[in-house]
């Protein structure tokens, strides 16, 4: 099941800086967009707040047509399990001496599932995910980083969540390990209807993954659109940046 996410006016700032300015923003259920911009841009934090890790300094952002400003306690933290951030590196989330199957079965024991049960739904989740059994026992913080990523879909997946936003989540990465991480996304958003986000400065990598295209500088969209429009001629000096950046790396292994 996918979800519907709207930012209008929305603004961030830290210790007086603003990161992120007067941003309007919908996100349809069942899309697969790619936002792009140089450092610094506000992309990182744009991902907290679409998965209300944080709260807008001024503006709002809804969920289905509710205001998350206006939730109790209860509600957002209902919100905050469907709505998924997948980090770099998600280790600091992860409990260092928990077996693996023990991180991505927090939310069903949270919910009172027996152990043994939230174990074996924990299996399944990390099977989907291409982890198995050698997995399963090890701490995470012993796995490879893209196994590590892996686990934090995994426990997003035991969770039931809607929204999965990967902020970064390819990079360092060597080929082989993209490729297997772009089927899974496009395998789980096949089989759950998922709305997927992917952050990144690689426009080689967005091409293949998003529909949709959002370009961030000095924290605001300059470009949204189709993947293939927006990429082909950009107008902005931030898309016109990152393609010629493109243009010099050459295409993605």
């Amino acid at each position: 099941m996918s979800v519907r996410i709207t930012l209008r006016r929305v603004g961030q700032r830290y210790a007086g800086r603003q990161v992120l300015d007067d941003v309007d923003l919908s996100l349809e259920a069942g899309e697969t967009v790619g936002i792009a911009g140089p450092s610094a841009a506000g992309k990182s934090t744009l991902a907290r707040l679409l998965t209300l890790h944080e709260a807008p300094h001024a503006g709002h952002v809804s969920v289905d047509d509710e205001r998350a400003d206006e939730w109790s306690p209860a509600r957002r933290r209902h919100w905050r399990r469907a709505l998924q951030l997948v980090p770099q590196d998600p280790a600091t989330s992860f409990v260092p001496h928990w077996p693996t199957w023990r991180v991505v079965a927090e939310s069903a024991m949270i919910d009172g599932v027996d152990p043994a049960e939230a174990r074996a739904r924990a299996s399944a989740a990390l099977e989907q995910v291409g982890l198995g059994e050698p997995q399963l026992q090890r701490p995470p913080l012993q796995l490879s980083g893209g196994e590590r990523r892996r686990v934090a879909i995994a426990r997003a997946i035991l969770a039931d969540s809607r929204l999965l936003v990967f902020d970064e989540s390819f990079s360092g990465l060597d080929g082989p390990r993209q490729r297997e991480m772009l089927q899974l996304m496009q395998a789980l958003r096949r089989r759950r209807g998922l709305t997927l986000v992917t952050i990144s400065h690689d426009l080689r990598l967005l091409r293949r993954i998003a529909e949709r295209v959002l370009i961030l500088e000095n924290g605001r969209i300059v470009e949204d659109g189709p993947v293939g429009r927006v990429l082909a001629a950009p107008h902005s000096g931030a898309g016109q940046r990152l393609c010629a950046a493109e243009y010099r790396a050459g295409p993605l292994a």
